[in-house]
């Protein structure tokens, strides 16, 4: 129901209206809109500080270079001087108060609605301080491209205010209650999880006497009903115990409770979608909504792709259990966000991309500042870099830091002196077996390469994992030649023995690997366990590793080498630098 209005009648007094304009006082307006008047002249609709909305005819100025007719251009501050006795005035003077207020995009259509709004709605003459003032800090907000819903809606409460029709916000007219200026929270009701708190009478709906309140709530403990598959009937359905149950996609779901962290950021994105999907951020909070085991949610146009995709918004979820989405769950998401969609714009659900961060630190420290052993002290570096990588890494947004970890190595312990630490980054692709297939692998962080021909004769900054290719017994390698390309070669002796020299490419701008018509036979064990993946490993051009789009970045802890030991210049058994550092930066 709309609230009652608080009405109140404009005075309109002929001789006041004409008061300004007789004496040819000084007017402070903006130009709201400006049409041709036979051959030479504008007729001007102004909007100003004394006399309200009023119009003129600005004669000869159509087709000159005066100042007048640049002057008279919408969103500019003018100082007028009219004349006359009828309603359509003559424009005798006009002259600049301040520079023309620039707007372009978003802000450019609104304050186009602004002068329509104000140019329909205020009657002719009715001077108005509250509407005027409105007015002018409207444009101004837009210039400084503040909320535009807000901007707007601000305009329209001093218009609705002035015309005596702006609702009265200090009682509910449904149920005919004060609103408080102070309220507190009305009721607290004590659930499973702990307090459900209701409305105030401003945010949301207060209880009152009477009322029913229906709690409904599913038990789980959290991560641990993840996975389930097998499921029993402890019951009846509608009387008939005699049911098979058919287990479509397994259990999930369960995580921990949001933070009041998390729900200070999502609140406000839930609110802005408003029920639709038009902006990438629409899609990420809906399909948080939709699916609230998302841990991580990115979406993108498709046409942001390395192939471009028109129509198309790809939306990567990474879910809380750790696991990838079963293509049942995937295509509900899609059937889910139906409703909110463009219809001319096909939502589709992918798997995201790991890009893996491969560590190697060599940690030095004060054996006289600490009891504990180089061992232990070890398991408290990789305890900082676990903890790092769970608490900030994981997601689409987060960003691999260097001196974040490196700093928090150092933290580990007091006795620690320094740390080393280096990094390269790996990605894997999945061959199809007995197919001669184009590869793409897409690192989208630039690659170490400082001169051409870089570290050609040992093999460049790429490497791989084995596999064999069809018509060749031979185990496969693949690494760079420092000028952008992809060789594949086999260790004969232990020496390299190249197969072929331009295998594919690799851009050290971009990061992209293409691999050319490779017929893969078989994939090598990978660490000593059976593999459905090749593994290309780069060294990076940044120590920042960055995710894009469905990008994640995590450390791979198991495979990164932390060596602990004690530095020999505080000990005292080292007298020159010879030989101290441990490893290089590449």
């Amino acid at each position: 129901m709309i609230p009652p209005v608080k009405h109140k009648r404009p005075c309109y007094n002929p001789l006041l209206l004409q008061r300004a304009t007789m004496n040819n006082e000084w007017l402070n307006a903006y130009v709201l809109h400006r049409r041709p008047y036979r051959e030479t002249s504008y007729i001007v609709d102004f909007f100003s500080l004394e006399e309200g909305r009023i119009s003129a005819v600005a004669k000869g100025v159509k087709n000159s270079k005066s100042d007048k007719k640049s002057l008279l251009q919408p969103f500019q501050h003018l100082r007028l001087q009219l004349s006359g006795k009828s309603d359509l005035k003559n424009l005798r003077h006009v002259e600049s108060v301040a520079p023309s207020i620039s707007l372009t995009g978003t802000a450019l259509f609104c304050a186009m609605y602004v002068n329509e709004l104000t140019n329909r709605i205020m009657p002719q003459g009715l001077a108005s301080d509250g509407v005027y003032s409105a007015y002018e800090a409207a444009l101004l907000a837009l210039r400084d491209e503040a909320d535009f819903e807000v901007t707007l809606r601000q305009l329209e409460f001093a218009l609705l205010d002035e015309m005596g029709l702006l609702p009265d916000f200090t009682s509910d007219v449904e149920y005919e209650m004060p609103i408080e200026e102070n309220p507190s929270v009305t009721a607290t009701l004590v659930a499973h999880h702990g307090p459900v708190y209701f409305g105030d009478g401003v945010n949301g709906k207060a209880l009152e006497d009477g009322n029913i309140v229906i709690l409904e709530y599913i038990v789980t403990n959290k991560q641990i009903s993840n996975g389930a598959s097998s499921f029993n009937l402890s019951g009846s359905i509608g009387g008939f115990s005699d049911v098979t149950i058919t287990t479509i996609s397994n259990s999930q779901g369960g995580s921990e409770s949001e933070s009041n962290e998390s729900i200070r950021h999502n609140a406000p994105l839930n609110y802005s979608a408003q029920e639709r999907a038009v902006t990438t951020t629409d899609y990420e909070t809906l399909v948080k909504q939709i699916y609230p085991n998302a841990l991580s949610v990115s979406a993108w146009g498709g046409e942001d792709d390395e192939t471009p995709r028109y129509g198309v918004v790809k939306i990567a979820v990474k879910a809380a259990s750790g696991s990838t989405l079963t293509e049942t769950t995937k295509a509900d998401i899609v059937n889910k966000l139906t409703p909110y969609n463009v219809a001319s714009v096909a939502p589709q659900i992918v798997d995201p991309e790991t890009t893996s961060v491969l560590l190697t630190s060599n940690v030095k420290f004060d054996t006289a500042s600490t009891t504990k052993s180089s061992d232990t002290i070890k398991s408290d570096v990789i305890t900082s870099i676990t903890n790092y990588n769970t608490n900030t890494l994981q997601k689409f947004d987060a960003i691999y830091r260097h001196s974040k970890l490196t700093g928090l190595i150092d933290d580990t312990d007091t006795s620690i002196l320094s740390n080393i630490t280096t990094l390269k980054i790996r990605k894997s692709f999945a061959p199809l077996i007995g197919t001669s297939s184009k590869y793409e692998v897409y690192f989208r962080n630039g690659l170490y390469n400082p001169h051409t021909g870089h570290n050609a004769a040992m093999g460049g900054i790429l490497s791989s994992t084995g596999f064999k290719i069809d018509g060749n017994e031979n185990e496969m390698f693949l690494n760079d030649d420092g000028n952008g390309n992809v060789r594949m070669y086999y260790l004969a002796s232990g020496v390299e023995t190249y197969l072929n020299e331009s295998q594919g490419t690799i851009d050290y701008t971009t990061g992209a690997i293409i691999l050319n018509s490779l017929n893969i036979a078989s994939i090598s064990n990978i660490r000593g366990v059976a593999s459905t993946v090749i593994e290309l490993t780069v060294t990076p051009n940044s120590n920042d590793v960055v995710p894009v789009r469905d990008q994640i970045v995590e450390i791979d802890i198991s495979n990164s080498k932390v060596k602990v030991e004690a530095d020999s210049f505080v000990g005292g058994s080292s007298s020159a630098g010879v030989g101290y550092t441990t490893t290089t930066s590449y």
